[in-house]
């Protein structure tokens, strides 16, 4: 999806309008291989995968995926798709600034939920399979999503460069839907509550691999005198190859 990225690996990419910071998005994929290369971006997104058998790469974390599954990036989550087969599938995924849910009243809902949100204090969950109670009416309000775009659920046509909407009414049905996911989460007490710290391998991950796009089209990698910055990269490549356990390790 990433199509214009910043030198810390930012989508820069409005998703969505100014006016209403939402956009869905599909991709379809065939062949093994990355389907979407590593980035990050300020806006929460959605993934709905049908089934596949690919690996989703998020912060220091790799995810297997074998069966249709909801999955989550917060904001600023450093993540990637890569397919592991040769299989077909398509990949539907809804990105959104969570301002967009905000209220002017400050009732229970902005102040216990939505305002954290917007701060980072509450995250998402990872991943939702379907034998989760919380799978099917957040599939259904995904869906919906989909729907006041103009798009149904893994249909036939693409639009990896993203569907906005400027209408009101459909804005109106995508706000609710959005909110009804908050609601299932909150319900099923899926949302965790987080401190301000942050993962410093990740931050390493994000510095790392931005260099390496740089002198990419050199043919070198030199990693100059920040030994802490090469050895960050050299655990992450072995854990590709050998398995997230390898990840459990500090640094």
């Amino acid at each position: 999806m990433p199509d214009s990225l910043s030198p810390t690996l930012k989508e820069v990419r409005l998703h969505g309008t100014k006016s209403f910071p939402c956009a869905i998005y599909r991709t379809r994929f065939a062949g093994k291989g990355t389907v979407v290369k590593h980035h990050w971006h300020d806006e929460v997104e959605i993934l709905y995968f049908s089934g596949g058998d690919f690996r989703l790469e998020i912060n220091m974390e790799q995810f297997a995926v074998r069966t249709e599954c909801l999955c989550f990036i917060n904001p600023g989550e450093l993540h990637s798709i890569i397919a592991e087969s040769a299989d077909t599938c398509i990949e539907d995924a809804v990105v959104f600034s969570p301002h967009i849910l905000s209220f002017d009243a400050c009732d229970a809902t902005q102040i216990q939920l939505i305002g954290p949100i917007r701060k980072g204090d509450v995250i998402f969950p990872r991943c939702i399979l379907p034998g989760h109670p919380a799978f099917a009416p957040i599939r259904s309000a995904f869906s919906e999503v989909m729907h006041s775009f103009g798009h149904a659920l893994q249909e036939e046509s693409l639009f990896i460069d993203g569907a906005v909407t400027e209408d009101l009414t459909n804005q109106l049905y995508i706000k609710s839907a959005l909110l009804r996911i908050l609601a299932v989460l909150s319900a099923h007490a899926l949302f965790t509550s987080c401190g301000k710290t942050s993962d410093r391998r990740v931050e390493d991950i994000k510095t790392v691999l931005t260099y390496i796009r740089e002198v990419n089209i050199m043919g070198t990698i030199t990693f100059k005198s920040d030994m802490s910055l090469a050895r960050s990269w050299i655990i992450y490549y072995v854990s590709l190859c050998l398995g997230s356990c390898f990840l459990n390790s500090s640094l």
